[in-house]
């Protein structure tokens, strides 16, 4: 509300500074005779008392017509006038109302700028009560997160444990697998190759349909045996190739009916002969 009263008091003010402002008309200039006549244009017209000659006389051609001479009337001058613009002397209340106006214009433009930054100051507030409500909603919602647990020392086989480390139910809709293998590197620089690959390798699913409690895990066994997993599986297992491996969960949240998934990505380490997480390439939705 209060921001229409402060945009109705900018109008206002820049509409009463343009009617301060001094009309464009000006005095009608001033015109000063000129005093000195042209003499030659009097000369002129003046009458002459001499006939030309070989031309007859005006009282020979037309014996009945009056001049003004006759009747006494001086005839009509043909005079010359200069004309002058007077500028106009100074008004102090003409001073004075150029300023009044100047100032209501600054003022309303002050306005306007101070309204302008009240306007972005709301907005901001709004995205971040925005963005406060949807963290609540977050911190209220189900969060999976997996784990793999090594069946035995000498074994391939691997289980999978999910856990709902969040504060609703979360109902699983099923695993996804993929492995695959890379020439030696850095765990983070294969994970790159990796998922730049990852459509077109081998994936596994495993339908689960578990409904998992807040603060709950289930383990599903043996979801995968590396020695199957990977194609050369004794590459990896020596070192000469770097062995990687994902798994996904797809889950649905119970209570904001909302479609997620928590996905991590696993190096296969042959110095220890286990399967590691690698930092970084964890993801949540």
């Amino acid at each position: 509300m209060w921001r229409r009263e402060m945009f109705a008091l900018s109008v206002l003010l820049i509409a009463l500074s343009l009617q301060t402002l001094p009309s464009g008309k000006m005095d009608k200039p001033v015109i000063e005779n000129n005093k000195t006549a042209n003499k030659s244009s009097e000369s002129e017209h003046s009458p002459s008392n001499e006939p030309s000659k070989g031309v007859l006389s005006r009282s020979e051609s037309e014996p009945n017509t009056k001049t003004p001479e006759s009747d006494g009337q001086t005839p009509p001058e043909n005079r010359v006038y200069a004309i002058k613009i007077v500028s106009q002397p100074p008004d102090p209340w003409f001073r004075a109302s150029v300023i009044i106006a100047a100032a209501l214009v600054l003022l309303g433009f002050i306005s306007l700028g101070l309204l302008w930054r009240q306007t972005k100051a709301t907005e901001i507030a709004a995205t971040a009560a925005r963005d406060n409500a949807q963290a609540l909603i977050n911190s209220e919602r189900a969060l999976v997160d997996i784990a793999v647990i090594r069946q035995s020392t000498d074994s391939t086989l691997y289980d999978l444990k999910i856990t709902n480390e969040g504060k609703t139910p979360a109902k699983l809709i099923h695993c996804e697998i993929g492995a695959n293998s890379f020439p030696p590197g850095s765990p983070s620089f294969v994970a790159k190759e990796f998922t730049a690959s990852y459509k077109s390798i081998a994936h596994a699913q495993i339908p689960t349909q578990i409904f998992l409690r807040e603060g709950k895990d289930q383990v599903l066994s043996a979801v995968t045996d590396l020695a199957r997993a990977f194609i050369s599986w004794d590459e990896v297992k020596s070192g000469k190739q770097s062995g990687l491996i994902q798994f996904a969960i797809s889950y649905q949240d119970i209570i904001n009916r909302t479609n997620r998934a928590t996905s991590s990505i696993f190096y296969f380490n042959h110095r220890t002969n286990e399967l590691e997480r690698i930092p970084g390439w964890d993801a949540y939705s």
